[in-house]
């Protein structure tokens, strides 16, 4: 990898927590949650990021290990 492509690396990243960091100032953790819920372009990432959490959770070892525990 060369220096330059480490730094302009560097600097995206930089720029993502910079706006990450605004974000988190301008809302609180109520309006962003009331922002992902109501806001279209955020609201299907949303549902499909908590689909895919409680569908891992459900299918995880421990729930699959009760299901078929010797009575």
């Amino acid at each position: 990898m060369s220096t330059e492509y480490v730094a302009v690396k560097f600097a995206a990243l930089e720029e993502v927590v910079a706006v990450s960091a605004a974000f988190q100032k301008k809302y609180n953790a109520t309006a962003r949650l009331k922002l992902v819920l109501t806001e279209g372009k955020y609201r299907k990432p949303a549902i499909t990021a908590l689909g895919i959490g409680i569908f891992q959770q459900l299918c995880g070892f421990n729930s699959l290990s009760e299901l078929y525990r010797p009575q």
